[in-house]
């Protein structure tokens, strides 16, 4: 899967850090400057924000999320169990079946017994054949903007007390039997869908007095159709918006998953826009991870193109020195400029790295330290020419050796700081521009062109020279003698 953030353990986090809005002590809310934050992870991929879900017919499962089981206690009773456990027992349970009146009668952290009757009251099982379906809601954690998949809802006992809920600032009985529901929050507008089941058989419910910042709840005997206290979950959905399906908490200046410990995949682009913090210099996202975790074939993209300095680091890799303290080992300006090692400091002109490549196709190779430093200063220009400096460094004579070639131990060329070269033969091709004096090989796999033609044996003509003039000085001392 590309562009997967793994996040799990007491030492692993996500640090969004800058102008971000903090809505709480508990919750981000990323600011609308054009990021984007797409998650997949914890929960169904919906959309629904449900904690739990199913679509049941009889006892059977058809499609659903976080419901284990579902199981037929009596007529009319049915047993749901969660895969995964409710924080606590005050969450909110939504049931609807074709003709039949739904509620809940019992609750716990691991499942709920739903009771279904019909109108004149009796238990009785839904049509098989149609659908019951079932939501649960428990997280109060905030989602980026547009929602969590239901706007409001709640868990309400008969005396309008909240047992759980999510952008409700009150209940308030008004008499019996009338319950008035109050946003934090207000709905865009009042064409919002509201969904309401009562706690017990014995009651039926319905919304009333819709507006934007809130509705009332009528509860009603089930046989008589008057008005009676009892309790009642709601739900209310008002925005189009699939929303992420993982939310975010806030720890100091930590972004940690709602239910930190549990791994986040992100299937996409994590966008993090203009966010600057002082006390860590102008990162505007970063990754902290434990030894466990590694990359595979992800990408991190860092965009440097507002940068306020082109000379400004815009991606770094720091890690821990020996003892105390640490310090940057790799970094990419916004030119796109590379240092390695060294000192590396946000701006990259104050910057001593071991080395650097540049984006124009240059590199240069520093001083490797002080036991080390007659091997000089080395430079490859965007031209492909190398330039090595014998005079970095105080140590070495003249003649050391900053330059050598060497295969299996024995060196092969060398050249010193004085510009001496030491060499076991060199050969000219003395006809290189002549296209008739190659001949293609293979070499590693690959066709190349190999010079054939005439060439120089330098060692060879010397020795060839050599033995010549020993010759002549040989016949010229028996011709000095003849003479005498």
């Amino acid at each position: 899967m590309a562009g997967v953030i793994k996040v799990g353990g007491a030492s692993a986090s996500v640090k969004l850090q800058g102008n971000d809005t903090i809505t709480s002590d508990q919750t981000f809310t990323f600011p609308n400057t054009g990021g984007e934050l797409a998650i997949n992870g914890g929960g169904d991929e919906s959309g629904s924000g449900a904690d739990a879900w199913a679509t049941v017919y009889g006892t059977d499962i058809e499609n659903g999320y976080n419901i284990k089981e579902v199981d037929r206690e009596a007529e009319g009773q049915f047993d749901f169990v969660f895969s995964t456990p409710m924080a606590s027992e005050h969450y909110s349970v939504v049931a609807s079946a074709q003709a039949r009146y739904c509620g809940v009668s019992s609750q716990s952290v691991n499942g709920f017994r739903l009771v279904i009757s019909s109108a004149s009251g009796a238990n009785e099982d839904p049509n098989p054949a149609l659908p019951l379906n079932v939501a649960v809601f428990a997280s109060n954690s905030v989602a980026p903007p547009h929602g969590v998949g239901a706007d409001a809802w709640g868990n309400v006992n008969d005396d309008a007390s909240v047992n759980g809920s999510f952008n409700v600032a009150s209940v308030t009985r008004e008499r019996t039997g009338k319950f008035v529901v109050v946003f934090t929050t207000p709905m865009p507008n009042s064409n919002y869908a509201a969904t309401v089941s009562p706690a017990t058989k014995s009651c039926v419910t319905r919304y009333v007095e819709v507006s934007e910042t809130g509705f009332a709840v009528q509860t009603l005997n089930a046989s008589s159709n008057s008005e009676l206290d009892c309790g009642f979950s709601f739900t209310v959905h008002a925005s189009s918006t699939v929303t992420p399906t993982y939310t975010w908490t806030r720890d100091g200046t930590t972004l940690k998953p709602a239910n930190s410990g549990d791994d986040v995949e992100v299937d996409g682009t994590i966008t993090a826009n203009g966010l600057k913090n002082p006390d860590y210099g102008d990162w505007g996202f970063s990754i902290a991870h434990s030894s466990s975790q590694r990359f595979g074939t992800q990408t991190i993209q860092a965009d440097g193109t507002n940068a306020d300095n082109l000379n400004r680091q815009v991606f770094k890799i720091v890690t821990k020195d020996t003892g105390v303290g640490s310090s940057t080992k790799f970094a990419v300006s916004a030119v796109g400029d590379v240092r390695i090692g060294g000192t590396i400091s946000n701006d990259a002109e104050s910057s001593t790295p071991n080395i650097k490549l540049s984006a124009d196709g240059s590199a240069e190779f520093g001083v490797i330290g002080a036991n080390n430093s007659d091997q000089g200063q080395s430079k490859f220009t965007s031209v492909g020419r190398l330039q090595i400096d014998g005079t970095v460094g105080s140590g070495g004579e003249a003649t050391s050796q900053f330059i050598q070639c060497k295969n299996n131990g024995s060196q092969k060329f060398a050249v010193a700081k004085n510009g001496q070269i030491t060499a076991p033969n060199v050969t000219f091709n003395l006809d290189p521009d002549n296209s008739a004096n190659y001949v293609s090989t293979m070499v590693d796999g690959e066709e190349q062109q190999v010079y054939s033609g005439p060439t120089l044996d330098v060692r060879q003509v010397l020795l060839d020279l050599q033995s010549k003039v020993e010759a002549l000085q040989a016949e010229i001392e028996t011709l000095k003698g003849g003479a005498s």
